[in-house]
C-alpha cells in the first residue's frame, strides 16, 4: 500500500473536466492575416461560407473577401452566356414602342459573357471562377464570331487576357493526357480554315476540362457537329474527352477535383422538330461519367441512314452507374443501338421515350413492340416508371404489343393505345422487318393480360387513327374487355387510369358503361396539343414525354 502511494497520480481529479480540443479556426487565427487571407483564398465556396461563420474573429478576418464572394456566387453559380437585357420607352408622336438593348455596365452584378472564349480567359485571368461553377448552359450564344481569336493570336498577341489564356491551354493536363498537338489546337481557334460553330466546339471542350464542382449541364447547341468536320480536330477533341471521363471516374475524384466529377444532371431542352438532329453518340461522354443520375435530351439519333449518317458506335463499355432517369423526346434510336445503350445502364427507373421521324425521313417507321422487348430485357428488373409515344410517325408501327410481364417493378405506365393496335404477330418474327407492316388480323389481346401485376397507374392516349376511327374504336373497347372482372386478381395494385382522347371521336360511351374508376379526358380540337393528363408535366408537342 506504501508502494503504491508513493508512485505519481497520473489521472486526473474527480470532477475536473477535460481541456477542449482547439479548433482549425483557432490555430489559422494564430498566423498571420496575409497568410490567413491565402488560405481562405484556396477554400471552396462552402468551405468559405463555413469558416467564415466558426467565429466572430475568423469572421473578421476574412470580412473583405465576403464581397467579391458574394458577388461571384451571383455571377457564376448558375452560369449561361449573357443575353441582352431590354430597355423600352414609348414614342408619343407615333405612339410606338421601341425597344433596345442595355448595356451590361448598366446593369447590376452583371459579367458579360456572351461566349466559351470570354468564359475562358474570364478563368484565365481568375483560376477561382471555375470552383463557383455550379451548372452551365452553353446552349445559347448571342454573338456566334465571339469565338472567333485574331488569325497572329498565338503568336502576336500582347495583351495580358489572351497571355494568360495562352498559358491556360499550354499548361492543361488534360490536353497533355490526351497526346493533343497543343499548337495545333490554339492555332485551330483562330484559323480562317475552320469555321465558327468549329471554334466554338474547341473553346467549350477546354471548358468542360476546368469544372470541378459542376452539377448540371446544358450542352451546346452545335455539341454534335464536330463530329461530321474536320478530322484533325475530331480526334484531338474525342481524345480529350476520354480523358475527362477517364478522371472523372478515377478514385476519389471528387476529392481531387477532377473536372465533372461532381455532374449529376445532362440536359438539354425538349423542344422537338422535324428539321432537328443531333448525334447521340457526341452526348455519350457525359453518359460515361459515373455520377451522373439524369439524362435529358431531344431530337438524337441513334441509328445510321444514308443520308443524315449520324451513326452510333459504342465508345464506353458502361455508362453511370448511378443512372436513375433517361428522358428523349422526338429521338430516333434503331433497335440494336437502343439495346447498346440500355445494355449499359441497367439501372435506370425511369424512361420516358417518344419517337419522331426525321428530316429526310429518318425513323420513318416505329416498331412499338421491339422497343418494348427490348426495354423489358435490360430494364425489367429496375423500371419503376415508362412513358411510351409518337411525336410524329410517317410510316408503319409494326405489330401489336402482347405482353408487359417482363417489366417487374413496373409502377406507371404511360403509353400510346396505338402500341396495343396491330397484327397479333410475335415481334421476333422474321417475317416482319421496319419497312413494311405485318400482315394478319388484329389483335385482341386484352389489356388485364398484357400489364404486368406491379403496375399502380395507367395513362392510355388515343393517338393518330391508325386504321381508321370505327375499327380503332372497337380496338380499344376490345381492350378492355373482360378488365373489371379480372382486374382485382390480375392487376391488384392498379388503382389510377385515365384515358384521352381527341375531340373528333364521339364519346365512348360503351367504355363509360363498361368501366368503373376510370378517368376518361376529352381533348379539344382534332389533335393531342392541350393533353391534359397529369403526366407530371411532361408533354411535348401535346405527347407523353
Amino acid at each position: 500500500m506504501a508502494h503504491s502511494e508513493s508512485l505519481p497520480y497520473r489521472g486526473r481529479d474527480v470532477g475536473s473536466k477535460p481541456k477542449p480540443e482547439k479548433s482549425n479556426s483557432y490555430w489559422l487565427m494564430l498566423l498571420p492575416n496575409e497568410l490567413t487571407h491565402e488560405i481562405l483564398g484556396y477554400c471552396s465556396p462552402d468551405d468559405f461560407e463555413s469558416v467564415l461563420l466558426t467565429c466572430k474573429d475568423m469572421f473578421a478576418a476574412g470580412s473583405a473577401m465576403v464581397p467579391k464572394h458574394n458577388r461571384m456566387q451571383k455571377q457564376f453559380r448558375h452560369f449561361s452566356y449573357n443575353r441582352p437585357r431590354k430597355n423600352s420607352f414609348l414614342d408619343e408622336a407615333t405612339g410606338m414602342r421601341h425597344y433596345c438593348d442595355v448595356p451590361a455596365a448598366f446593369v447590376e452584378d452583371t459579367f458579360a459573357v456572351d461566349s466559351p472564349l470570354q468564359l475562358l480567359r474570364q478563368i484565365a485571368g481568375d483560376p477561382r471562377t471555375t470552383i463557383y461553377i455550379r451548372s452551365i448552359n452553353f446552349e445559347y450564344t448571342s454573338r456566334p464570331r465571339a469565338n472567333t481569336l485574331p488569325y497572329t493570336w498565338a503568336s502576336e498577341s500582347t495583351a495580358a487576357s489572351d497571355d494568360k489564356l495562352l498559358s491556360l491551354i499550354r499548361n492543361s493536363p488534360y490536353l497533355v493526357d490526351a497526346g493533343v498537338d497543343v499548337d495545333l489546337w490554339i492555332n485551330a481557334m483562330g484559323s480562317k480554315e475552320f469555321r465558327e460553330f468549329e471554334k466554338e466546339l474547341l473553346a467549350v471542350t477546354l471548358l468542360l476540362t476546368l469544372l470541378p464542382n459542376v452539377r448540371e449541364i446544358t450542352p451546346a447547341a452545335h455539341w454534335d457537329t464536330l463530329w461530321e468536320h474536320g478530322p484533325t480536330v475530331h480526334d484531338a477533341v474525342w481524345a480529350v474527352l476520354d480523358v475527362i471521363v477517364q478522371k472523372a471516374n478515377e478514385l476519389n475524384a471528387q476529392e481531387s477535383g477532377a473536372s465533372l466529377a461532381k455532374l449529376e444532371v445532362v440536359k438539354r431542352p425538349l423542344i422537338t422538330a422535324y428539321d432537328h438532329r443531333v448525334a447521340f453518340q457526341g452526348l455519350t461522354p457525359f453518359l460515361a461519367i459515373n455520377n451522373v443520375r439524369e439524362f435529358q435530351t431531344a431530337n438524337a439519333i441513334a441509328k445510321y441512314d444514308n443520308f443524315t449518317k449520324k451513326s452510333f458506335r459504342p465508345r464506353y463499355d458502361t455508362y453511370s452507374r448511378n443512372l436513375e432517369t433517361m428522358i428523349m423526346a422526338g429521338c430516333v434510336v434503331g433497335r440494336a443501338e437502343l439495346s447498346i445503350i440500355l445494355s449499359r445502364t441497367p439501372n435506370v427507373t425511369t424512361l420516358r421515350f417518344s419517337h419522331e421521324t426525321k428530316w429526310h425521313n429518318v425513323g420513318h417507321n416505329f416498331n412499338y413492340a421491339s422497343f418494348l422487348a427490348t426495354t423489358q430485357k435490360f430494364l425489367g428488373k429496375t423500371l419503376k416508371l415508362l412513358t411510351l409515344s409518337l411525336v410524329e410517325c410517317y410510316g408503319g408501327r409494326g405489330p401489336a404489343v402482347v405482353s408487359l410481364h417482363g417489366f417487374k417493378a413496373l409502377e406507371t405506365l404511360e403509353i400510346d393505345v396505338g402500341a396495343f393496335i396491330g397484327p397479333a404477330v410475335d415481334e421476333s418474327s422474321v417475317h416482319w422487318s421496319d419497312e413494311e407492316d405485318p400482315d394478319g388480323p388484329l389483335s385482341e389481346t386484352g389489356l388485364v393480360n398484357i400489364l404486368p401485376p406491379t403496375l399502380r397507374t395507367l395513362r392510355l392516349y388515343v393517338g393518330d387513327t391508325v386504321i381508321g376511327e370505327e375499327a380503332e374504336r372497337d380496338r380499344i373497347w376490345s381492350l378492355f374487355r373482360g378488365f373489371r372482372e379480372a382486374r382485382e386478381e390480375k392487376l391488384p395494385l392498379l388503382r389510377n387510369i385515365s384515358l384521352s382522347f381527341p375531340a373528333r371521336y364521339h364519346r365512348p360511351t360503351r367504355l363509360l358503361t363498361t368501366l368503373h374508376n376510370v378517368s376518361v379526358v376529352v381533348l379539344e380540337g382534332d389533335g393531342p396539343d392541350n393533353l391534359g393528363v397529369g403526366c407530371e408535366g411532361c408533354v411535348s408537342n401535346g405527347k407523353f414525354l
